[in-house]
């Protein structure tokens, strides 16, 4: 019983990683959480584009084609499967280009 009424007095004061003995592991945590905080308020702000580029008349896709968000330093290039992922998008309406050797740009 003693043992709880301590632990009481030390959460109270807010030095109860002190009492613990783990005031380094307990730092880490609170840092991670305001981390965490942080990263969740700065995704808001954000957005992401994906989608695949394909050859129209064949289906194929077209690997290491560039995408580009227009307007901005955005941008990324298509896999294997034609596929891309741009991050960090501000939200908003944006225009994406296309650019692939032997063909014509594509908005």
């Amino acid at each position: 019983m003693k043992l709880i009424i301590r632990y009481f007095e030390h959460n109270k004061k807010g030095d109860m990683c002190e009492h613990t003995g783990n005031a380094w592991r307990c730092m880490m945590k609170k840092l991670l959480c305001l981390m965490c905080i942080g990263l969740f308020l700065f995704a808001a702000q954000f957005g992401r584009v994906r989608g695949r580029v394909i050859d129209t008349e064949t289906g194929e896709p077209l690997v290491g084609a560039d995408v580009i968000v227009e307007g901005t330093e955005l941008g990324a290039a298509t896999d294997v499967n034609g596929e891309y992922t741009v991050l960090f998008v501000p939200v908003g309406t944006h225009r994406v280009i296309t650019h692939y050797v032997g063909y014509d740009p594509y908005t």
